[in-house]
C-alpha cells in the first residue's frame, strides 16, 4: 500500500488496503475480532483506492476495489482456488467459481463530544467464471463508538444482501462461499443482519513494563433472512461472545480471550461447514421438529486463547 497527503484534510491510499466500512480502525477489542469479520465486513482489505477527507467534526471517505485481495501464496498445497488471504472474501471452489469484483464504499462519520457517529453503504459485483453471470452484494451499516473517563463502547448495526447470486449450474444461491487464512471455505447466508456490542474498561497501572490492562466483553448476534427451499425452517441464529483483557507492555500486546460461539465456524468442533449458513450441520435430512425449529441446538463452544504480538 502507498498514500499521498495532499493536505492536513485529505489522503489518498493505494493498493490493499483496508475497506472503510462500519466502526473504523476495528468494530471489536479482542483478538477474536466481532462476527461481522467472518462474513468479510470488519477489517477487510481489497485491492483499490480509498480517499479520506477530514472537515471540522467529519470523516468522509470514498473508495473503489477492483477486486478483492489477492491470493497470498501460489504453493500448490492449498489448491487452484485458495483462500490464502487475510481477510474474509467471496472465493471460488469447485462448482461454484464466484469471485468479488468492482466494490464501491461511501462511509460519513461525525464526531458528537463523547464520541463518534457513522454511517455505511457498500455494493459490489460477485462474478461468476464459468456462466459469466453477475450478482450483487449490498450492506449497509451505522455504529457508534464513545468514551466516558475509562469506560469504552462500541456498538453497530448492520444489514447485508447477495442478490442474485449464481453458482456454475446458474442456481441462485440461498448461502455464499467464503474463505480465509488458507483454510478452505465455508458456508455464510446470503442476506442476514448482524447487531454488534462491545463494553471496555480501562486500568492504567505501573507494574514493570506494563501500562494498561483493558478488560471488555464484545457480543453479535446474527440473524438471518433466507429460507431453504427443501424444509419449511428458517437458518439457525449465530452468536458470538468474547470475554478478555489486553494486557500493554510498551510495544507488547497480550490478549486473553474466553471466546463463546454458537453456530461460529471457528468457535465449533469442526472448522467451518454451514454454521454461518443454514446451521443446521452437515445433514440437511435431520428431523424438524412442529414449531419448525431443530431438535438438535448446536449450543455454545468455548476457547481459550492468548495471544501475544510485537508491534513496530
Amino acid at each position: 500500500m502507498i498514500g499521498y497527503r495532499f493536505d492536513p484534510q485529505n489522503n489518498l491510499q493505494l493498493g490493499i488496503v483496508q475497506v472503510p466500512f462500519g466502526l473504523l480502525t476495528y468494530a471489536s477489542h479482542s483478538w477474536w475480532f466481532q462476527l461481522p469479520y467472518y462474513v468479510g465486513l470488519e477489517d477487510d482489505h481489497q485491492m483499490g483506492f480509498n480517499y479520506t477527507r477530514e472537515s471540522d467534526d467529519w470523516t468522509l471517505n470514498l473508495a473503489y476495489f477492483l477486486h478483492a485481495e489477492p491470493r497470498g501464496t501460489s504453493e500448490a498445497s492449498f489448491g487452484p482456488f485458495s483462500a490464502a488471504r487475510y481477510s474474509y472474501d467471496v472465493v471460488p471452489n469447485e462448482g461454484n467459481t464466484n469471485i468479488e469484483r468492482h466494490q464501491i464504499n461511501l462511509r460519513a462519520a461525525r464526531n458528537i463530544g463523547a464520541g463518534e457517529l457513522g454511517i455505511s453503504l457498500q455494493t459490489h459485483q460477485v462474478y461468476n467464471q464459468v456462466t459469466e453471470h453477475t450478482g450483487n452484494q449490498y450492506a449497509v451499516a451505522g455504529h457508534f463508538e464513545g468514551t466516558w473517563g475509562n469506560w469504552g463502547l462500541k456498538a453497530q448495526a448492520l444489514y447485508y444482501n447477495f442478490d442474485d447470486v449464481r453458482d456454475d449450474a446458474d442456481n441462485e444461491l440461498k448461502y455464499v462461499q467464503m474463505g480465509a487464512y488458507g483454510f478452505g471455505t465455508y458456508d455464510v447466508a446470503a442476506e442476514a443482519a448482524m447487531y454488534s456490542i462491545g463494553l471496555s474498561y480501562n486500568f492504567p497501572v505501573e507494574w514493570g513494563p506494563i501500562s494498561n490492562i483493558q478488560v471488555y466483553n464484545d457480543y453479535t448476534l446474527m440473524q438471518k433472512f433466507n429460507e431453504l427451499d427443501f424444509e419449511e425452517t428458517d437458518f439457525k441464529i449465530s452468536q458470538q461472545n468474547v470475554l478478555g483483557a489486553l494486557v500493554t507492555a510498551g510495544s507488547i500486546y497480550a490478549y486473553f480471550d474466553i471466546a463463546m460461539g454458537s453456530n461460529h465456524p471457528w468457535i465449533t468442533d469442526a472448522f467451518g461447514g454451514n454454521a454461518l449458513g443454514t446451521g443446521r450441520g452437515e445433514d440437511f435430512t435431520q428431523p424438524v421438529s412442529e414449531d419448525n425449529s431443530l431438535d438438535d441446538d448446536p449450543g455454545w463452544n468455548t476457547r481459550f486463547n492468548i495471544n501475544l504480538g510485537y508491534y513496530f
